[in-house]
């Protein structure tokens, strides 16, 4: 499994290559809770080039879906191919999780609600 991040304003996406299963959750486990710790709340989860996600690896998903609901963070995930995305779905994580076809759509939903956050504080 390959990670990369990136910032987009306030987002932080990463781009998840390879595997995701028990040999290799433990380094996107570490990669989420150190970005987490260092106060980043919001994350884009773009799947295109991973081929495989095990029950592991949904395992952490939840996990920090659960953190980052605590903390007033969110997750979004996309560009995920049919093989991942019919595991989410099997394990009703579509049903949990925002998932979008494009890592731009994801982006503009983050977008779209810090508008209207800022719309209400004027209010």
């Amino acid at each position: 499994m390959d990670i990369q991040t990136k910032k987009a304003g306030e987002v932080i996406v990463l781009e998840i290559g390879g595997r995701i299963d028990a040999f290799t959750c433990e380094k996107l486990e570490s990669e989420l809770h150190s970005i987490m710790n260092a106060g980043k709340l919001k994350f884009i989860v773009n799947f295109e080039k991973a081929n495989y996600i095990s029950s592991s690896g949904l395992r952490v998903f939840l996990g920090a879906y659960k953190k980052l609901s605590e903390n007033k963070g969110q997750i979004k995930f996309s560009n995920m191919p049919d093989p991942v995305l019919k595991v989410f779905a099997l394990a009703g994580f579509d049903k949990i999780f925002e998932i979008y076809s494009t890592e731009k759509e994801a982006l503009e939903e983050f977008n779209e609600k810090v508008a209207e956050s800022k719309k209400q504080n004027y209010a």
